[in-house]
């Protein structure tokens, strides 16, 4: 799988990662359809208001398909959220129910962000481990570029947690247990240092080295 100028090549031949502006509206139907195989009814947040929100800031959303299949087999949809928004999000004064633009970074004013997992799903046939792994590959790849291009800086990860395939992803990224929300889910946040969070992506050197340069 090749994206940007990255030849990822531990992804199967047959499956291709649609980011950013390559996003539908049609794929993110698809993501929304694949949650309900994954979600509670109380933690599905298919909404106009939330696919809106993904189309406008997708700069870390990820989506891949099987060109075999022709179908979704798994997403990662990531937000950036300003530090404000964090502190509500901890002190459960906000939810991702809630979320809109006001939380989210602006990539040309704010210079810091907080990388919160908004949603993941993955097809039960998959193996869902290599696409983690995956996705945290094409993470860094993108936030190296973001970096790059706005000078933002990630300094903490937040994800809240409603079922068994958030707890997998958890395990990996080894993020440390905050506190339970009033809808039952459970916060989890980890400060963001590149090497530290997840060692083993691509670019992960590249980044930790970008991060610890004096502007």
């Amino acid at each position: 799988m090749i994206i940007g100028n990255i030849h990822f090549e531990d992804c199967p031949p047959n499956v291709i990662c649609f980011q950013g502006k390559d996003i539908s509206e049609n794929l993110i139907q698809q993501c929304f359809d694949l949650d309900k195989n994954f979600f509670e009814y109380n933690y599905l947040y298919e909404s106009s208001k939330m696919k809106s929100l993904i189309l406008a800031h997708n700069e870390l959303c990820f989506v891949f398909f099987d060109i075999e299949t022709n179908k979704v087999i798994g997403y990662n949809f990531l937000l950036l959220l300003k530090k404000d928004a964090f502190d509500l999000y901890k002190d459960s004064k906000i939810s991702y129910f809630t979320f809109g633009e006001r939380d989210v970074v602006n990539l040309k004013k704010d210079k810091e962000a907080v990388l919160f997992y908004l949603s993941t799903a993955f097809d039960v046939n998959e193996n869902v481990y290599d696409l983690l792994s995956l996705s945290q590959n094409c993470l860094y790849y993108f936030l190296t570029i973001l970096f790059q291009k706005y000078k933002l800086k990630v300094t903490d990860a937040l994800f809240d947690v409603v079922n068994e395939l958030d707890l997998k992803y958890i395990n990996v990224l080894k993020m440390n247990y905050y506190k339970k929300t009033p809808y039952n889910s459970k916060i989890y946040i980890k400060e963001f240092f590149p090497k530290k969070f997840y060692p083993y992506a691509i670019f992960s050197d590249r980044l930790e080295q970008m991060y610890n340069l004096k502007n």
